[in-house]
């Protein structure tokens, strides 16, 4: 036919060199290749036609479509093969990778295996599981683990009588730490059987709502005076504060509830007050003056977390000259929840002002909603009033390094005149740059923060080194371009979800602050 007869040529091919470059190259790569590979083999009609052999110039229909055929057989043959290896490679990878892990395993010898034992040890009643659950694999395991008294120094409540014998007499002499949790055994029966053993307790949680009719019991047990020598950590968050008669002169750690007389200790480090509602406490006297006095008996607290539930009661009929003071000249960190609105009055503002916090580097307010379905009630609180309450004066947090500030979207923080000598409305932020001029780090995530920057006179910023936006639909480019303009040293700028910011002014911005700007946007 005359298309075998048209063969390619330089005369009827354009772009013949390119033609013939690809030519060559294939016919190289088809010499290097392993014979036994080359899909000649698959196809009588290639099999006749070595590439080797054959010139550019002899190719016709005949032979270049079928042989374009065969190889594309060949390949999808390949392709085949190539998936029916990888699922075989990966079964094969998975089994000697259990394998490998049980062969090196078995070759660790035990102080390493019981240092991945003390890794994977925690003080809880996890901990107390993966003790059993490493004694239980072989009797290697078996014997390392039951040398290691530390797998065994928790106990707690859902552990039966058997169970917490095995525990004792497998720890050894060593330090113990309490956990009354899940109730597998009574309180009449686990109390009496841990208090042999008071001076090896180091913890003591109380972490769940006791029973009603668990609380005669356990303070008849629990609530008269014990010795405890070694007693660093302590938490109890039940309604009976049966820990008022113990004797800690080496606690360091508490959270609990705050009532009259709940902790007779002057050693803390850290503490974590809950301050419940009236209501809900038995002894509802406790309020923000005996708070001030208890934290001026501990000097050394560092760390120091408040939980409020409620307007908490306030002070005497004294004038605010005879307030109690608390100066706690270690304190580094300052954490002050509010559950369930914003608990803020006179009396709460001036507790603030009456803790003097010389070393205060970090604090956090945060605001949450248990109940959604009070919308309303949340919005109607006086939240204008953070700002003036929680700085009071410039510099009243002397060395503030950094502040955060979370609020459920339940909250709406607008602008107050409270805040201005001027009788000019001041809003949150506002307040807080002008009166902490030794911040550096701001947190910011609260939807319902209005800061309206048209409003804002010139004032000169702190020295801020990291600004975080996150959720914060109410801020416009407007006060992000006020805060950029007149400010220098800003290493990291992150906005996160921030509705109120197009994605188009994230760009630009993107492209002034260049590597400094970290965004996600939430369109």
């Amino acid at each position: 036919m005359w298309i075998d007869s048209d063969r390619l040529s330089a005369t009827n091919v354009p772009g013949w060199d390119n033609l013939a470059e690809s030519f060559r190259k294939m016919r190289e790569r088809c010499i290097e290749v392993d014979p036994k590979l080359a899909p000649e083999h698959s196809s009588p009609f290639a099999s006749s036609h070595p590439w080797h052999s054959i010139s550019l110039d002899h190719l016709t229909w005949s032979s270049v479509y079928p042989s374009l055929r065969a190889h594309k057989a060949a390949r999808d043959q390949l392709l085949l093969r190539l998936h029916q290896s990888d699922v075989i490679i990966s079964f094969l990878q998975t089994s000697c990778n259990i394998l490998a892990l049980r062969r090196g395993v078995h070759a660790l010898p035990n102080e390493a295996l019981a240092k991945i034992f003390e890794a994977g040890y925690t003080a809880d009643w996890e901990g107390s599981r993966f003790a059993v659950t490493v004694s239980h694999v072989c009797s290697r395991f078996r014997q390392i683990a039951l040398r290691m008294p530390h797998l065994w120094s928790t106990l707690t409540s859902y552990q039966t009588i058997e169970g917490l014998a095995h525990f004792v007499d497998r720890s050894k002499h060593h330090s113990l730490i309490i956990d009354m949790k899940d109730r597998e055994v009574s309180p009449q029966n686990f109390l009496p059987f841990i208090i042999p053993y008071v001076e090896r307790w180091v913890g003591f949680r109380c972490e769940d709502p006791l029973s009603p009719a668990d609380i005669p019991s356990i303070l008849s047990i629990l609530g008269r005076q014990i010795y405890l020598p070694n007693l660093t950590t302590l938490s109890n968050l039940s309604s009976s504060s049966f820990q008022s008669n113990w004797i800690m002169p080496r606690l360091l750690h508490f959270v609990g509830q705050a009532q009259p007389n709940f902790l007779a200790v002057t050693s803390l480090v850290s503490c974590t007050l809950h301050l419940r509602e009236r209501t809900h406490s038995p002894n509802p006297d406790y309020g923000l003056e005996d708070l001030l006095i208890f934290l001026d008996n501990n000097k050394r607290l560092q760390r120091l977390t408040l939980v409020l539930k409620t307007i908490i009661p306030g002070y005497s009929s004294r004038s605010p000259s005879d307030a109690n003071l608390a100066y706690l000249p270690n304190l580094t960190e300052l954490h002050i929840y509010w559950d369930g609105g914003c608990y803020i009055n006179d009396d709460f503002g001036k507790f603030i002002r009456n803790l003097h916090l010389p070393k205060l580097q970090e604090l956090s307010l945060q605001f949450s909603a248990i109940d959604p379905d009070g919308l309303f009630d949340f919005i109607a609180d006086p939240t204008e009033d953070i700002a003036s309450v929680m700085f009071p004066a410039t510099n009243h947090f002397p060395a503030l390094r950094t502040l955060e500030f979370v609020a459920d979207p339940y909250f709406l923080f607008s602008p107050s005149s409270v805040t201005s000598l001027e009788n000019e409305p001041q809003d949150f932020l506002e307040v807080a740059l002008k009166r902490t001029p030794t911040l550096q780090h701001l947190y910011i995530e609260a939807s319902g923060l209005c800061c309206p920057s048209y409003r804002w006179k010139d004032f000169e910023l702190p020295r801020l080194r990291t600004i975080h936006f996150k959720n914060c639909d109410r801020i416009r480019r407007q006060l992000v371009d006020w805060i950029l303009d007149r400010l220098h040293g800003l290493e990291t700028f992150k906005i996160d979800g921030c509705r109120g910011l197009s994605e188009r002014y994230l760009r630009s911005l993107k492209d002034r602050l260049g590597g400094r700007l970290e965004y996600v946007n939430s369109f």
